[in-house]
């Protein structure tokens, strides 16, 4: 059965437990009392709905100029709709495919990686040949992946056309 402890006594823990704070991070602080929020007062209430009144009262002597929906965003913009959500489209792209070597190499533009996708084990050539490059088997998704930037585009370009057995110009 789970003990109860008060809230000065996990202080004292804390405090008797504290270690010296890593470089560079502050030093943990624990919230009393004082820094709590509070209820506000009464008369800080009034002003507040007084402000709000002379912030409706400025509007209504100072109208704003009505601009239509069309005009506020100019098409072609990549402002969505009110109450509409951007689609992006599937973030995996199969770039390469070879079925005669059961490979697919494309891109995860989620987590920007560049990927690989093997339907059987590969040779223990290709496996040594990805880690050598740096690539890393994840094998909830059972790719290999690295990290997607330009040289690693071209890196994984050439291995896929030498993974197929094709020269450098790799059909898409």
């Amino acid at each position: 059965m789970p003990s109860l402890i008060s809230v000065y006594d996990v202080k004292k823990l804390v405090q008797y437990y504290r270690r010296p704070a890593a470089k560079g991070s502050r030093p943990l602080q624990l919230l009393t009392g004082d820094n709590m929020p509070r209820k506000k007062s009464q008369a800080a209430a009034d002003q507040a709905a007084d402000n709000t009144v002379n912030e409706l009262t400025a509007a209504e002597t100072h109208p704003t100029p009505a601009v239509p929906p069309s005009a506020e965003a100019p098409a072609g913009t990549d402002e969505p709709e009110e109450g509409q959500r951007k689609n992006w489209g599937p973030p995996y792209r199969a770039i390469f495919t070879c079925s005669a070597k059961g490979f697919e190499m494309g891109e995860n533009r989620r987590f920007k990686q560049r990927v690989f996708k093997f339907k059987d084990k590969p040779a223990p050539e290709i496996i040594a040949e990805l880690k050598e490059k740096g690539f890393v088997y994840r094998p909830e998704e059972k790719a290999w992946t690295i990290h997607a930037d330009n040289a690693s585009r071209q890196l994984s370009d050439e291995l896929a056309a030498k993974f197929a057995g094709e020269s450098q110009d790799i059909a898409r």
